[in-house]
């Protein structure tokens, strides 16, 4: 097999329409590498051992049903795309399945077009997949971001750009003894600068909106 065959899990009891695909797919560009299930056996077995990269299935089945691969696809959170290969099913059937985790659908008197849907279907879950793993990543950044703003020993206040205190870390709302009242009014930090300081914190404050970077030294009142 070619290392960069698209692994793909054909799941159909009629043999006469795994010829059709078969055939069709030999026709077209594409490289791939094929296993076929028509039990639930097969199929577990094939999506655990074989790792399809698209799923090809009919939604007429005799030893186990469409809702049960998509169940189980479902449960282990597989990134698989689905293909489901449909004869005489009603539309709103279709569209129910699209909900329930098919990514792509095709009729057998439009299978010349399932080479370009295979493309589609890898390239959208792909996409997909992408776009998730740096979602998670982002989250996982916040939440280690957090749990540093949450227990650095210094006092940190994130500020608007009216000076206002947006968020204060545990330490800061310590030093402060300001929780109650940061929810009675919106508390601005020049409130509680010392007054001989308020000039340089303001000018301060003004360089780092406008992005520049600066370094200051600055007493609270009591």
């Amino acid at each position: 097999m070619n290392s960069n065959s698209i692994r793909i899990l054909i799941v159909q009891e009629q043999q006469s329409d795994i010829k059709l695909i078969e055939s069709i797919l030999k026709d077209s560009d594409i490289d791939f590498d094929a296993r076929y299930a028509k039990t639930e056996n097969e199929f577990l077995k094939h999506v655990n051992r074989f790792h399809p990269e698209v799923i090809i299935s009919s939604h007429q089945f005799t030893k186990f049903s469409l809702d049960e691969e998509l169940d189980y696809i479902r449960k282990e959170n597989l990134m698989i795309p689905f293909i489901l290969l449909v004869g005489s099913m009603p539309e709103e059937l279709v569209q129910n399945y699209l909900k329930k985790g098919v990514d792509e659908y095709i009729t057998r008197y439009n299978l010349l077009q399932l080479p370009n849907l295979i493309l589609k279907a890898i390239d959208s879950k792909q996409l997909k997949k992408t776009k998730e793993e740096a979602e998670e990543n982002l989250r996982h950044k916040e939440d280690r971001l957090n749990r540093f703003f949450d227990n650095i020993p210094e006092s940190i206040f994130e500020l608007g750009f009216g000076c206002e205190i947006m968020l204060m870390n545990p330490v800061a709302e310590e030093l402060l003894n300001f929780r109650s009242k940061l929810k009675l009014r919106k508390l601005k930090f020049t409130d509680i600068i010392h007054k001989p300081d308020l000039k340089s914190f303001k000018e301060f404050h003004a360089m780092v909106c406008r992005g520049q970077k600066k370094e200051i030294q600055f007493r609270i009142e009591n």
